[in-house]
This record gives structure tokens, sequence and C-alpha cells, in this order.
């Protein structure tokens, strides 16, 4: 299929929302009844960034392939170029006219922000609109956080909102090579140890029902031992940070058995706790300063001698006494 140049489409930009149910980027973007292109770029400033880490990256990289495996019967799949996002803009606008781009709202660290502001010039100097989405109740532009449990509470209440894939229009496209990742990359991304958790939308559902049937009975007395939590905590982090769950779906999961489970108590701790990780991210949000500063500005003054030993011992798990 040839790319029909000057045609209009949308674009969804994908990045910690690796899923196709209550997704509301998506959702918006096929009311528009626009061609899509589906998009997850593969950006090198983000991979060189210190909080990066080859198991991110290989717990993405199957995520987009159930992604992919999901999108199959309806003849579509996420483009996944590699390079700087300004520069895959421009060479999807050398095929055809952006109308606008939909995602989510992302709160992460400085490398992610100022990307995110040189692609709002970039789009604004296009006249190319940028519809963002709240993602997990964490709001934009909030000064401090009264009324935000409130607020949190109401946004995980509404309603799922799980696209009509029947609509979706995909558009073709072919990569450049200075815009396809280095295939020693990709070779890394694609092997995946059998001790990993399995990446994708249908294991987050299994781990997370064997957890709320069964696994949640010891959560509150297993917390915090290293051992047995592997088996009573919900093992939810990877599929709630790369979004192969939202946190909305994980709470009316967990609306819906509470009143008929056993194990009440066990699951109201962990609403509990599904709440303050969005309340932190919240806080992130309000103070990114906290990347480069301390978290208790008390502690700027104090003044600190810096000892490279200590540091090294830290990272060799030489300090302390072993479990």
């Amino acid at each position: 299929m040839v790319p029909v140049e000057n045609s209009f489409c949308n674009v969804l930009w994908l990045k910690r929302d690796l899923r196709i149910r209550d997704h509301a980027p998506l959702q918006a973007a096929l009311q528009t009844r626009l061609p899509l292109m589906l998009l997850y770029a593969w950006e090198p400033s983000i991979l060189a960034y210190p909080d990066w880490d080859v198991r991110h990256g290989q717990f993405v990289w199957h995520s987009l392939q159930a992604l992919n495996q999901s999108l199959r019967p309806y003849q579509a799949e996420v483009a996944q170029p590699y390079g700087h996002i300004l520069d895959i803009f421009a060479w999807i606008s050398r095929f055809y006219r952006i109308r606008a781009v939909y995602s989510y709202q992302e709160t992460g660290l400085r490398a992610g922000y100022d990307r995110d502001r040189a692609v709002k010039k970039y789009l604004a100097q296009r006249q190319i609109l940028w519809h963002e989405f709240q993602l997990n109740g964490v709001e934009r532009g909030r000064h401090n956080r009264a009324g935000w449990d409130e607020a949190w509470e109401n946004f995980m209440k509404a309603p799922l909102q799980h696209p009509n894939l029947e609509a979706l229009q995909t558009l073709p496209l072919t990569w450049p090579a200075k815009l396809q990742m280095p295939p020693h990359l990709a070779k890394e991304l694609a092997q995946y140890p059998s001790a990993y958790q399995p990446a994708g939308e249908k294991y987050a559902w299994q781990y997370y029902r064997s957890f709320l049937n069964h696994r949640v009975a010891h959560y509150n007395r297993h917390l915090s031992l290293p051992e047995p939590s592997r088996t009573s905590c919900s093992r939810l982090s990877p599929y709630l940070a790369w979004g192969n769950l939202s946190v909305r779906q994980v709470y009316q999961a967990y609306q819906q058995v509470l009143g008929e489970s056993p194990y009440s108590f066990q699951l109201k701790s962990f609403r509990s706790r599904l709440q303050w990780r969005c309340h932190f991210i919240q806080k992130f949000e309000m103070e990114d300063r906290i990347e480069f500063g301390h978290l208790n500005r008390a502690y700027t003054d104090l003044g600190q001698e810096l000892k490279p030993e200590w540091i090294e011992a830290w990272q060799e798990g030489k300090t302390g006494y072993p479990w």
C-alpha cells in the first residue's frame, strides 16, 4: 500500500500506556474517523538517561509485541522508529498532513520534560493540535494537594474508556535507515529471560486476578518480607509502570470483588498503596526539583562530604548486614 501524499491523519503517541483497553487518547482519536498512525518512539536520549536499563527496554519491547498481537485482527500494528521524536514527526509529515497528536500526559524525569517542551513548540509552529489526557488521576498544574484525594477517587470511579477498534484505519509508512533501530539493540531488546514476568495486558490480568482471588490472603503479613512478598504482593509494578493496565482498571476490579472477598482487610490495604503510588507521582509532578535536590529541603544546607568509596561499597552490597 502506497502512502497518499498530503492526506490528513492523526497520530497516537504511545509512551507509558501500552494497552488498548481504558485508553482515552486512542478512543478520542478513533472518534475523529481520520486515519491513525500508532506510534512508539525509541528515543536515544531517553535510552541514554541514567534511570534507563535494558530490562526496561525488554519489557517495553515485549509489551509492544503483545499489543501488536491484539491489533492483528484489525490489520494494525504500532510503528516503532528509532530516533528523536521531532525527526520522526518530520518524516511522517513528508507523506501525511498531521491534524492532531493524541497522548497521555507523562510525569517523568527532566529528559522527558525537555523533550515534551520541544514537541509542544514544534507542533504549535505547524498548527498541529496536541491533545493530552490525564493519566491515573495525576493532575498537571496543581500547586498543592488540597482536595486531591477526592478528585483521585472520582477519576478512578469514572467509566472505563474502551476504544472501538473496528473504527481503526491505519497508515502505511516505510521508515528510512536513519530512523530504524540498530540491529544490535533490537537483538538485545528481543531477549527476555524466563525469570522475568511476561509483558502485556493478558499476563497483567493473570497476575492481578490470582492476587485478588487468593494471593492477597497474606498481603499485610508478608508485605515487607523479601521472600514471601514475591507471591503475596500484587506483582503489578511493571504493568502499571508501562501501562499494560491503567490504575483505574485495577481500582475498579478491586471494587468488584471487595464486597464478597474474605480478604477485605488486606484488599483495603492494597487499595491504600495504589493511591499512595499516584500520590507520590503527583508530588513529583508538582516538585520535579526532587530529581536534582533533596526531597526534604532541610538537608540542603547540612553539607556532606562525598566519599566515593562508601558509594562503591553500597553499590556492591558491602554495607549493613546481609539478609
